[in-house]
């Protein structure tokens, strides 16, 4: 039967100390190698205590900051990387979308690996913010950003007449029109397509109005065959244009469906295959710049947007995970009195 006080090194020595048949010297080598086993042991076997898990108010508020911001910012990192880098260089703007899934895909994985269900949910919120990120810049990029961008590649006629030919000019970007080219508000057509109105009206010389190779243009800005009155067409000092580009988000196509229609109602016989359609403005260049701040103010209200949201469901995830992580600790406590 053990009679020691234990069986570790604790143990042995009390065993030694108690036993009055050992000699001085026998007692004293038995102690010194008891105490060099004990102090040869791991420091987790030393220890009894188990290592507290991280809590605290300050520890929760940097959990959940992390787990708000890093998706936010990735999706407001992509919707910019996208927007404006698709038309000049969308290499870029796929790498930087590349990086930021590696980023998201990283959490993940580190959350699998570790349990730990903050890395985790980053992980599945980032993938999901990089998603929405990529859409928000491909709608920002087609309504503002490509057109800035290609208006400003394209170049800038001033003083042109009306009479001239579309064709020699379809490398504009943007068109001052001489003082004798005017709006003419007796033939406008307003022409209804999927719920948008497409309004149009030739840009003439006041003294041939025969030609229609420029027209002015805009969404719902007009009636069925009068009252043209998109951006600054009603002012008497707005003499210039800043070009409607080809493509899908421009309106081209229903614009020129529009145009045909006008040349048939009032028998304008000069109508180009390829009309230039302009917004008609005072400043140009003002007009131009304008796509570039809508643009980034498009993006800056839905980050607002996203962050609201996001906040919100990080909020739920932090406060289920706590309460998976008490019922846990509940669990493990009860096996462990069982």
């Amino acid at each position: 039967m053990n009679t020691g006080k234990g069986s570790g090194p604790q143990g042995n020595i009390g065993f030694v100390d108690a036993d009055p048949f050992l000699t001085t010297s026998t007692r004293k080598a038995v102690t010194t190698k008891a105490s060099h086993a004990q102090s040869a042991q791991p420091a987790h076997a030393q220890s009894a205590q188990p290592a507290k898990p991280r809590s605290g108010f300050l520890f929760h508020c940097q959990s959940l900051t992390m787990l708000i911001f890093v998706p936010w910012l990735l999706f407001v990192v992509c919707a910019c990387a996208v927007g404006l880098t698709l038309y000049i260089m969308p290499a870029a703007g796929m790498l930087v979308v590349g990086l930021c899934l590696i980023f998201s895909g990283v959490f993940f994985y580190l959350g699998k690996v570790k349990k730990l269900s903050i890395y985790l949910y980053i992980g599945i919120l980032g993938f999901i913010g990089v998603l929405c990120g990529c859409s928000l810049g491909f709608a920002v990029d087609g309504a503002y950003f490509s057109q800035y961008f290609s208006l400003v590649t394209k170049r800038t006629y001033t003083n042109l007449l009306a009479t001239q030919l579309a064709a020699s000019h379809s490398d504009a970007g943007l068109i001052g029109f001489a003082e004798s080219a005017r709006i003419t508000q007796a033939k406008v057509v307003g022409r209804y397509e999927g719920g948008t109105n497409y309004c149009v009206a030739p840009i003439q010389d006041v003294s041939k109005g025969v030609s229609a190779q420029f027209w002015a243009a805009g969404f719902n800005c007009c009636l069925q065959r009068s009252s043209f009155r998109c951006d600054d067409a009603l002012s008497r000092s707005s003499s210039a244009g800043l070009v409607i580009l080809k493509s899908n988000s421009s309106g081209y196509d229903g614009f020129r469906r529009a145009a045909q229609q006008a040349a048939a109602v009032y028998g304008l016989t000069t109508l180009p295959k390829d009309p230039v359609f302009v917004r008609w403005v005072e400043d140009p260049f003002l007009a131009r710049y304008n796509l570039l701040r809508d643009g980034f103010a498009y993006i800056i209200f839905f980050a607002v947007v996203y962050l609201i949201c996001i906040g919100m469901v990080a909020s739920v995830l932090h406060v289920s995970t706590r309460n998976n992580e008490a019922a846990h600790k509940r669990t493990a406590h009860f096996h462990s009195h069982a």
